[in-house]
């Protein structure tokens, strides 16, 4: 077996996003000693390094607090968890507050009062705007949180039952990592890259390490993960450049309006995933010693700027959580070695007829866009995933050309593949199994919301297999 370091610590951060950042500052506010893997550059990964828009109560409007939970369960249209929004709603102005002690500044108005703006599905002024955000890390850096940035978790390990760490692949020292914790927070953000190497690169907002690590390594640990189906897009051709977010239905009709017609190009890119890791109000997952925040996580089903406090809020909730519940246990080197066996079998694979990781990715990506993203049918879901099993029937052909661990991401990219390969599937048949239309999710063949699909579909691997159910909503969307 290839040398590996041993790294242990409380408690584990996967992401180096907001929701991760919040995580680790709260762990270690706790006296708890942190780690943070971040596949990226520290406050550049995922929505860190810009911060754009945060939704939070209107902070003029005390009794607001009732509005704001009412205006996100109406835009999740009976999807959300009650309970998880309520605690979002209630901390939102808080950790806000937080942020500016923190060295973050909103802008204000000549009397040095915030000023918020409207968002879309909001019946109150609730955007804030931050002057500069680049605050968060330098607070990692204050409270000693261990950073390891352009370091790819490659897989959870368990024993008896429990996360007890993880195995990573640190491409800056060329070394792996086994990384001992207590407890383990996933903060990896969402897999809109799933969908974009057949956009054009400007058109895609979302960066390219968004390629579904943690809902894969969730998945595979035995996390329960929902509404995967879901993603929102941005219509950013220049008949709708005034409207910014919006559903494919509109930007068709705005199409016709204009008697125009919309090609890939000009149609939506994908914004944000709305699925992801069932959580509870504390951010626990349903694995013992496995937490979850941000894009990654399930259950909110908060779009664009709602989710940026959801970040914030879970962050924070998840980090306290498990600085809290640590439990130390064993990192067995027999399950250590198997995960680093199985790392390097796809870097030093050499079949006959070897295919770069790249090729791969490009079919998977290019399907997903054309046959899922954005217009979907019946026929065009089938069709993406028959691509998606032939794609997974060749992963065993993956070619790494650089045998080397120094800085070499072609080896990251085939596994990411593999990520990628897994949370596909489950986005399209999830997608198949919802046969209507609702909120952000377009079914062509079926362009109506209908009541018998008013809840959520859950996926769990159960004995190898991918099994999906469906859990009617208590909630009624119209209220």
């Amino acid at each position: 077996m290839s040398k590996v370091r041993n790294v242990e610590t409380d408690v584990l951060v996967i992401g180096g996003g907001a929701a991760g950042m919040r995580a680790a500052i709260a762990a270690r506010d706790l006296g708890v000693e942190v780690v943070l893997l971040d596949k990226g550059v520290i406050g550049r990964s995922g929505v860190s390094g810009t911060l754009p828009y945060w939704n939070v109560p209107a902070p003029l409007i005390p009794e607001d607090q009732d509005k704001y939970f009412d205006d996100l369960m109406k835009k999740s249209h009976g999807l959300a968890n009650p309970r998880l929004l309520k605690v979002l709603v209630a901390e939102a102005r808080d950790v806000v507050a937080e942020l500016e002690d923190f060295g973050n500044i909103f802008l204000r108005d000549a009397l040095g009062d915030v000023s918020p703006t409207h968002a879309n599905g909001h019946s109150e002024a609730r955007v804030l705007t931050p002057a500069y955000s680049w605050v968060m890390s330098m607070q990692l850096f204050k409270r000693g949180v261990k950073v390891f940035d352009e370091t790819f978790a490659a897989s959870l390990i368990k024993h008896e039952g429990r996360v007890a760490g993880a195995l990573a692949i640190n491409l800056k020292d060329g070394e792996l990592l086994a990384v001992k914790s207590k407890a383990t927070i996933l903060a990896t953000g969402g897999f809109g890259h799933l969908f974009g190497m057949s956009m054009k690169p400007w058109r895609s907002v979302n960066p390219i390490e968004l390629t579904g690590d943690g809902h894969a390594l969730a998945y595979e640990a035995g996390a329960e993960l929902v509404d995967m189906e879901f993603h929102q897009s941005i219509f950013e051709s220049q008949y709708a450049s005034s409207i910014g977010q919006t559903s494919i239905s509109t930007a068709l009709a705005l199409a016709k309006a204009f008697r125009v017609s919309i090609t890939f190009d000009e149609a939506p890119s994908l914004h944000h995933c709305l699925g992801g890791v069932i959580i509870d109000d504390h951010g626990r997952t349903n694995v013992p010693g496995l937490y979850a925040c941000g894009e990654v996580a399930g259950g909110l089903h908060l779009r664009s700027t709602d989710q940026l406090i959801g970040c914030l809020v879970f962050g924070k909730k998840a980090g306290e959580t498990a600085a809290k519940e640590m439990i130390s246990i064993d990192l067995p080197s027999k399950h250590v070695e198997k995960e680093v066996d199985r790392v390097l079998s796809v870097l030093y694979n050499s079949p006959r007829e070897p295919i770069p990781p790249f090729m791969l990715k490009k079919k998977l990506t290019s399907i997903m866009w054309e046959k899922v993203a954005l217009v979907k049918t019946e026929e065009s879901l089938k069709e993406a995933l028959r691509a998606v099993y032939e794609i997974k029937n060749l992963l065993p052909k993956v070619y790494v050309r650089d045998k080397s661990m120094l800085f070499n991401k072609e080896w990251i990219e085939a596994l990411e593949v593999y990520n990628m390969v897994t949370v596909a599937e489950i986005v399209i048949r999830a997608s198949l199994l919802r046969r209507e239309s609702r909120g952000v999710f377009r079914r062509i063949d079926y362009p109506a919301s209908d009541d018998r699909y008013l809840g959520n579909f859950y996926v769990k691997k159960v004995g190898g297999e991918m099994v999906l159910e469906f859990r009617a909503s208590l909630v009624d969307p119209a209220k």
